[in-house]
């Protein structure tokens, strides 16, 4: 765990294309949002740390310490839904992991997988809607995606 820790310190934090814009129109429209990861608190902190306006910019955080079930048991976005106050059923899921997708899709909310770990091929048919980064997509292309 140490060894992990001090690689996770060590990491660069980029920013997804275009998701800064993306996250500033969400809180603009106080449409609140959570991020909910399989991380821990620690990897959290190097990540606020590196983006410190992202932790202001929050309605809440759900860590891998806060559930007990981690991905693809779909409690962590459950519990995230939960903590903003909004049923699941109303949610965005946008994940870029096959577990995490897998979750998205059984809590019940609308997936947009990221092509962003894993290539396009591999997330079709896993989530509502796939796109590359956030460059050019807006909240209002998000609450367009429709369930199938």
């Amino acid at each position: 765990v140490d060894e992990l820790h001090t690689y996770e310190q060590n990491m660069k934090y980029p920013w997804i294309a275009g998701v800064e814009a993306f996250l500033a129109r969400l809180r603009e429209l106080e449409i609140p949002f959570a991020v909910v990861t399989s991380s821990d608190d620690v990897k959290m902190g190097y990540l606020f740390a590196a983006h410190p306006d992202l932790r202001r910019m929050l309605s809440g955080l759900v860590t891998g310490s806060m559930v007990k079930r981690s991905k693809p048991d779909p409690e962590g976005y459950l519990t995230g839904a939960q903590l903003i106050g909004v049923p699941v059923e109303d949610c965005y899921v946008f994940e870029d992991s096959l577990q995490g997708l897998q979750a998205g899709m059984s809590s019940g909310a609308t997936v947009i997988g990221l092509a962003t770990t894993n290539p396009r091929s591999r997330l079709k048919g896993k989530a509502h809607k796939i796109i590359d980064d956030f460059a050019g997509f807006t909240v209002e292309d998000m609450l367009d995606v429709k369930r199938e």
